[in-house]
């Protein structure tokens, strides 16, 4: 399972899709062009915030993980999580670690 095309809502409330390539491995991020022939580049450079704003929409609570075993890339956990969390790297183009600004074990923690 992985994350194949995404859309966003653009200017003049229009959406504007992007594809996102798979390589054998569908949870492999690496070597996975994300809007190729397309005008992706020039709208996450325009938009950073936006696209990372999305990709950590996609990793909040996501309880999932991929890791390298066998010379491949496998996940544990669901499927679905799975994908959204490989989709997030291929996205921002960083490991989620890098994207999670918001650590869910850490939000509940207050100071009083």
């Amino acid at each position: 399972m992985s994350v194949t095309k995404f859309a966003v809502l653009g200017d003049n409330m229009n959406f504007k899709e992007y594809d996102v390539k798979e390589n054998a491995n569908c949870y492999s991020p690496l070597k996975c062009p994300v809007g190729e022939g397309s005008s992706y580049a020039e709208d996450f450079r325009k938009d950073f915030k936006l696209f990372c704003d999305i990709a950590v929409g996609c990793i909040i609570n996501n309880r999932s993980r991929i890791d390298f075993e066998n010379g491949e890339f496998v996940r544990v956990g669901e499927p679905t999580e799975a994908a959204l969390k490989v989709f997030a790297e291929k996205v921002c183009g960083m490991p989620d670690s890098a994207i999670n600004a918001f650590d869910t074990e850490k939000k509940f923690r207050t100071k009083i």
